[in-house]
């Protein structure tokens, strides 16, 4: 029971810390300009996660 609760504390917590940011910009007007540019960033990080999945073996570059 423990467990669950604990859980169940995590995901209020999560809710009660991004919600508000998220309420607030989704009320924000950004410019077409930022909005093409945020359309890469998925793209971009995914990138760089794979990149350094790929080039990195136990902590060097190769």
């Amino acid at each position: 029971m423990s467990i669950a609760l604990m859980i169940l504390g995590m995901a209020v917590v999560t809710f009660a810390v991004r919600y508000p940011v998220l309420a607030f910009f989704s009320r924000l007007r950004l410019p077409p300009t930022v909005n093409q540019a945020l359309r890469y960033v998925p793209a971009a990080v995914l990138t760089a996660i794979m990149r350094r999945g790929c080039c990195c073996r136990r902590g060097r570059w190769t």
